[in-house]
């Protein structure tokens, strides 16, 4: 039995029957049924991680210990680009102090997602405790209740400034309420070994597996060496979906179908249209009779392997792609990349349709 989200999954039926107004997309020369697929329930929108300028941090200085409070603090800083790309009203919105490091985790937007890749994980500061099988958000009288001082500070300015600049419209939902609208981010798993993402929004669909434990920030000043940085917690960001799971052939395996050019392609009659052409995904892909991963099928198998050999050649691609590209950043920026990176990976993407195509039908 394969072990999926949260825990184990019953097993599938033999032949699910086809849902009420099922139709057929024309890919190619082939019709396939829009049957929905087993994952449509599984899986869920990312955490809705704004203000960004509130959240999304630098390090100023490596984690220290602190004999007083048995924590490791580490000075951090509103993200130059948060702050950049943030509306209007929070442009100005700059913090800077020492908190408990424990509370610093990784996040990826859906602007740093790569075909079967991903450019370097963000540090996002969230007053989250792992309890059991579940996160747990903390207020500002909490965290300082269990000893974390500087968290419920930084807390307290959060909630202060968005008081200030929301006025009367704060009384509906404080800072910590929006940080978790809809309980995106305390739903999320803290003991999931594998996250399989990809993009809400895309004029292609774009998708990776992350190992959780292989969550690290860069090394990027020498204060930041990899032992004080140590692993991070991995959470979802919005603007991205998420599949958690403990098996690893079943995130490569979904990782495949989805950058699969022939997906992305069925998908186009269903999506939205931007300026651009078309751009919202959200569950579309979902519509499509994709199977849930068979860990006997050999088919199955080899897109988890494919996709395996593309994660560590876009890993490699990575540093020569910062190279190339000033703002990775940007839609426009990242667009490139991506586009760099299929072509790079033309003939894995050609075998990856091959099953895919087979898979479907």
């Amino acid at each position: 039995m394969v072990a999926g989200k949260r825990g184990n999954h019953p097993p599938p039926p033999a032949s699910p029957p086809a849902e009420e107004g099922s139709h057929l997309q024309r890919g190619g020369s082939s019709e396939i049924s829009s049957r929905r697929s087993y994952y449509q329930a599984h899986f869920r929108e990312g955490a809705t991680i704004v203000p960004r300028s509130f959240w999304l941090v630098e390090f100023k200085s490596a984690p220290a210990h602190d004999a007083v409070t048995e924590s490791s603090l580490a000075t951090v800083a509103t993200d130059p680009r948060a702050q950049a790309e943030a509306k209007p009203p929070y442009k100005h919105v700059h913090f800077e102090a020492a908190v408990e490091a424990e509370f610093i985790y990784a996040t990826l937007l859906s602007t740093d997602l790569l075909p079967f890749g991903h450019l370097d994980f963000r540090p996002v500061l969230l007053p989250l405790t792992s309890e059991g099988q579940a996160y747990r958000l903390l207020t500002a009288d909490q965290a300082r209740g269990r000893g974390y001082l500087k968290l419920g500070d930084w807390l307290d300015r959060a909630q202060a400034t968005w008081t200030a600049i929301r006025k009367e419209k704060a009384a509906k939902a404080n800072a910590l309420a929006w940080l978790n609208y809809r309980n995106k981010l305390t739903e999320q798993s803290p003991k999931a070994h594998y996250l399989v993402l990809y993009t809400r929004s895309a004029t292609f669909l774009c998708a990776a597996a992350l190992r959780v434990a292989e969550a690290r920030f860069p090394a990027s000043a020498a204060f930041l060496s990899e032992p004080e940085i140590g692993r991070r917690r991995l959470v979802a960001a919005d603007a991205t979906y998420y599949f958690e799971t403990d098996e690893r052939k079943e995130a490569g395996f979904l990782a495949a179908l989805l950058n699969s050019p022939v997906v992305d392609t069925l998908i186009k009659p269903m999506q939205a249209r931007g300026l651009w052409g078309p751009r919202d995904i959200h569950k579309k892909v979902w519509e499509l009779p994709i199977p849930r991963f068979n860990p006997e099928d050999r088919a199955h198998l080899r897109l988890a392997e494919i996709a395996k050999a593309c994660a560590e050649k876009v890993k490699e691609m990575v540093p020569t792609l910062k190279g190339l590209f000033k703002d990775l950043r940007g839609p426009r920026a990242i667009g490139r990349a991506r586009a760099a990176v299929r072509k790079a990976l033309k003939n894995e993407l050609t075998e990856i349709d091959d099953i895919v195509k087979h898979i479907l039908n």
